[in-house]
């Protein structure tokens, strides 16, 4: 969330499923990602619905301004 507030652009906050990450990802990185919106929906549009379960949106930011949460 720190990053998506500096930074300007459109970026989404991820949760990820802990089902896909090790136990060592989970303590190093933690549960959440945040990406740009434009690649998260390139790769929610390549993978269907099914990608969702694994990587649900949580919010969304622009230009330092949080636009929605999910």
């Amino acid at each position: 969330m720190a990053y998506a507030k500096k930074h300007k652009g459109l970026w989404v906050i991820i949760e990820c499923s802990p089902d896909i990450l090790t136990k060592e990802e989970v303590e190093d990185m933690g549960l959440w990602i945040v990406g740009r919106a434009d690649e998260y929906l390139f790769f929610q549009a390549k993978h269907g619905k099914g990608f969702e379960k694994y990587y649900p949106a949580v919010e969304y930011w622009k230009d330092g301004e949080l636009l929605s949460t999910v």
